[in-house]
Order: C-alpha cells, then structure tokens, then sequence
C-alpha cells in the first residue's frame, strides 16, 4: 500500500536480498547460467524486480529478472532511476500507483524515455 511505500520509515533493504537458491532459479527461467551472455559484461547481471520493491513489488519469482548493467543504452543503471523517480511520483501524487506499476511492468524502456529522460 502507498501509505507503506511513501513513509519515512520503509526501507527496502530488509527485503531486497535475493536468496542464491532463488536467484538460481531465476537464471533458470531465463535459461542461463549466472552472468552469461548479455549477462557477461564487467558488472555482469544483477537479479532485478519488474515491479520494484519501492513501487510495491516483492521477491516472487514471477517479478524478477536478470538485468544486465552494462547493455547499451538500457541497463540496470537506467531502470534504477526509473524506480525511484516513479516512487517520488506517487508519493507525491502525480501518478497513481497502480499506474506506476502498470508503467514499469509493461515497458519500463518506454517508461523511463517518459518520466525519466523526458
């Protein structure tokens, strides 16, 4: 709930941490082993949220992906920025949050030219 997500008391380091064993599975998923292919790059992958923790997401398997930080324009870096822009947004008010969520889940690339790169 936003009233959650926007105090100043949320933190989102106690449930940021992926387990190895769900990582693994993650990679799985995606039929990689860890930090292959567009994975390989200096700084590899880091396991990623589509809907980020910030915006109401959670570790379920079915929201997360590998998301490589080097990938050129798009990357880890650039979804990071999206993240916390659209969580300024709705706790602000300008968007709801189901719409944030909906933005970053859909097309996060098309959201982030929106908000972010605008």
């Amino acid at each position: 709930p936003i009233y959650v997500i926007c105090s100043d008391s949320f933190r989102t380091g106690k449930y940021r941490d992926v387990p190895e064993s769900l990582k693994d599975k993650v990679y799985a998923e995606y039929k990689m082993k860890n930090h292959e292919g567009y994975c390989s790059g200096e700084e590899g992958c880091e396991i990623d949220h589509i809907i980020s923790l910030y915006l109401g997401g959670s570790n379920d398997i079915k929201n997360l992906f590998p998301q490589s930080f080097s990938t050129q324009p798009y990357n880890a870096h650039k979804k990071d920025a999206l993240e916390v822009r659209l969580h300024k947004m709705v706790c602000s008010g300008e968007i709801s949050l189901k719409e944030a969520q909906k933005e970053i889940s859909t097309d996060w690339i098309k959201a982030y030219e929106k908000y972010v790169n605008k």
